[in-house]
């Protein structure tokens, strides 16, 4: 009893027998909680026994409940190097969202509120964090692996990895919140609409993520900042 975060096994058999308590303490928000233990014979014969279990928390477990493209807008078992992903759960970061910075090697952060997300121990630029989301970038390390396991680490605590597939492409073109349009912009920085169309000859800008590596000769840096565009 106390809740689904105390297991034990086995939950029946023969004497002699060892009985293994376990403490899951994903989901759990920082505190203590109380469960107990109780063993019975089938017969009845044998004194009963209880057993109090008691888990301090002084820092919730991050817990990984979903990861989506946001240019899909939808879970994702596929990831590609340099993708743009969101995590969701809880206790994946600080109560207040906090944006990661650019580093004087003009890439972004790895480590922002204390939080970190790594890809088989990689570590992945990071975008926000926050309690309930954070925002990454596959490293390109990822790109010759088949499945890469993620986990999210925070205020030195580390979630229970989750394995994703590894794709050589998955791309998706962003769109405006709670519309099908894309981000899509004319050559006059203009949004591209049904009654505000491109120009003959004219050149668009497509906003997108998951295009993997484009070719063996550019050189790939996770989280730099390319520059001003031309």
């Amino acid at each position: 009893s106390g809740g689904t975060w105390l297991t034990v096994t086995p939950t029946e058999g023969q004497t002699p027998a060892n009985l293994t308590v376990a403490v899951n303490p994903q989901g759990l928000s920082a505190g203590t909680y109380t469960g107990t233990v109780t063993i019975r014979s089938v017969d009845g014969v044998a004194p009963t026994v209880q057993v109090r279990v008691t888990c301090t928390l002084a820092q919730p477990v991050p817990t990984i409940s979903a990861l989506k493209s946001p240019a899909a807008n939808e879970a994702t078992g596929r990831l590609t190097p340099g993708m743009l992903i969101e995590l969701y759960g809880s206790g994946l970061g600080p109560v207040e969202g906090v944006l990661s910075r650019v580093g004087s090697n003009n890439r972004l952060e790895t480590i922002t509120g204390d939080t970190r997300v790594l890809f088989d121990e990689v570590p992945s630029p990071l975008l926000f964090v926050r309690n309930d989301q954070v925002n990454a970038i596959v490293p390109y390390e990822v790109s010759n692996r088949r499945t890469v396991r993620v986990v999210v680490s925070s205020a030195g605590n580390r979630s229970f990895p989750l394995t994703f597939e590894v794709a050589q492409a998955e791309p998706g073109i962003f769109a405006y919140p709670g519309i099908s349009q894309g981000k899509i912009l004319n050559q006059d920085n203009t949004i591209n609409t049904a009654t505000n169309g491109a120009e003959p000859d004219s050149i668009i800008q497509l906003y997108a993520t998951g295009e993997g590596i484009h070719d063996a000769v550019t050189q790939y840096a996770d989280g730099a900042i390319t520059g001003a565009l031309l």
